[in-house]
């Protein structure tokens, strides 16, 4: 055990996606479950509380002409059973919308989640023609990340599809 290293995790940097390292990381650093479970509900009390202030400012950003949802419920149907889904937040316009992903942590599944999942679902509750900017609004980047540097009432500018936006608070 002379040379066993322990290597300590920024908690901003922790992995929602546990494998079997992260389960035997969990074991030698909390040494107990209760420990490793307290760790975790405090993660994701802060990126709770990131999403409500990130969303606050969202809202606060925007006024005559846009409409800001944040947390709206989403029904649509798969054969003839309903389903429900919940986009963090929605910027609309007249002729644009929005789609954002508050993240403590930037998680590159959350791309995915936005093009393949809320994209071709929110597409038809919109006329066509309508356009969509997809954004992930994170705090803590991963090494080697490119953020787009815009404030965020200038999301519906984007020129992008997809945007990775630093928002730190």
């Amino acid at each position: 055990m002379t040379n066993d290293k322990v290597i300590l995790v920024n908690p901003e940097q922790w992995s929602y996606s546990y494998d079997a390292y992260v389960h035997a990381f969990d074991a030698l650093l909390f040494r107990d479950s209760h420990s490793a479970n307290a760790f975790q509900a405090d993660f994701q009390k802060k990126g709770i509380r990131y999403e409500r202030l990130a969303g606050k400012r969202l809202a606060s950003s925007y006024g005559g002409g846009f409409t800001v949802r944040l947390g709206p419920w989403v029904t649509y149907k798969t054969g003839s059973k309903p389903r429900f889904c919940q986009p963090d937040g929605l910027v609309e316009g007249p002729d644009c919308c929005v789609v954002v992903e508050f993240k403590l942590s930037h998680r590159p599944e959350a791309e995915a989640k936005l093009r393949n999942f809320y994209l071709p679902i929110l597409s038809l509750l919109y006329p066509p023609g309508h356009r969509f900017k997809l954004v992930q609004i994170c705090k803590n980047l991963r090494l080697g990340d490119r953020p787009t540097r815009i404030k965020l009432p200038d999301l519906i500018n984007l020129t992008d599809e997809y945007s990775l936006v630093q928002w730190i608070g």
